[in-house]
């Protein structure tokens, strides 16, 4: 039977009859119990969270493992079941491969070439053609400036400036800047010169070398040589660059002119249909051209009259 004096805290028994001077520590030891019951709680609370934590891991883990499990055993499953489609792509990658493995460095070298072809072209369009350009483009305004004048020996030949500069001409200019397109233009004025001076083989020989290839004056270094070669009399020459002087059809100025030319050429050579076929062509198809005017007049002497 316990005393009324006792009291127990923590399955212990304490006598409080012991006086007021035992009862501070009474206090102290309950006070003590009290945190270790709730330290003892925490500690289990922590214990269990942290297992807690330790299970969703192991759990997280487990599934991670199971997926990629998965993952490699349709993988697995998978490359039995290739189309044959896939396994002619296969096939043809490691054919390629190996091509590759066989040829890498004539590849390698065949890349480099090309590089430096490359590197090569741009360094001598930027480093010296474009330069070379402007200086023949420059030097040819000269003895154009000459020419319209009809200085043609001072045009051809070149001259000395009112800054006492020795300018070129243009045969000086077109060997110098050959490959330029002043140079290449520089061919055609020396042909129109020529021909003017009246040497005709030179002139021949000047505008044979120029290149009008996509140009106007293409058709007219056409049309100059068919009167140079009209001049010498071949005919069968001239006819043959008149047909190509008269090739654009949509040149209101320079056709008619190179069709009636044409026409001259036929009938000197006796071929009196096609003379009336290149006149009718002026008639019909260039009515308002300076050579339309008078070319009823034409006609009538190879006998047509409409």
């Amino acid at each position: 039977m316990l005393n009324k004096n006792c009291i127990i805290i923590g399955g212990k028994l304490y006598n409080i009859s012991i006086g007021a001077a035992r009862l501070p520590t009474l206090q102290t030891t309950y006070k003590n119990l009290k945190e270790f019951k709730h330290t003892e709680t925490t500690v289990q609370k922590k214990h269990f969270n942290q297992s807690l934590k330790q299970k969703k891991e192991n759990k997280k883990v487990f599934n991670t493992v199971y997926i990629k499990y998965e993952q490699h055993e349709k993988m697995e499953a998978g490359q039995t079941h290739k189309t044959e489609q896939e396994l002619v792509d296969i096939k043809k990658f490691h054919n390629l491969k190996n091509l590759y493995d066989k040829y890498q460095n004539i590849l390698i070298t065949s890349v480099s070439v090309v590089l430096v072809i490359v590197i090569g072209y741009f360094g001598y369009q930027k480093m010296y053609k474009e330069p070379n350009d402007t200086k023949a483009a420059n030097a040819i305004s000269y003895p154009q400036m000459a020419f319209q004048a009809d200085s043609l020996n001072m045009a051809m030949s070149g001259f000395v400036d009112a800054s006492n500069k020795k300018r070129q001409g243009f045969t000086d200019i077109a060997k110098k800047f050959n490959g330029t397109p002043a140079g290449n233009l520089a061919n055609f004025y020396t042909g129109i010169t020529y021909l003017k001076m009246g040497d005709m083989d030179k002139a021949i020989k000047a505008l044979q070398s120029f290149d009008g290839a996509g140009t106007l004056l293409a058709y007219q270094s056409f049309g100059l040589l068919g009167e140079a070669y009209m001049e010498k009399g071949n005919k069968v020459k001239a006819i043959e660059y008149f047909k190509k002087a008269t090739a654009n059809k949509e040149d209101q100025l320079l056709t008619p002119i190179y069709l009636y030319q044409l026409g001259l050429a036929y009938a000197d050579n006796k071929d009196t249909k096609n003379a009336i076929d290149a006149f009718k062509s002026i008639r019909d198809e260039y009515p308002r051209s300076m050579q339309a005017r008078e070319i009823d007049k034409d006609l009538a002497r190879l006998g047509v009259i409409d």
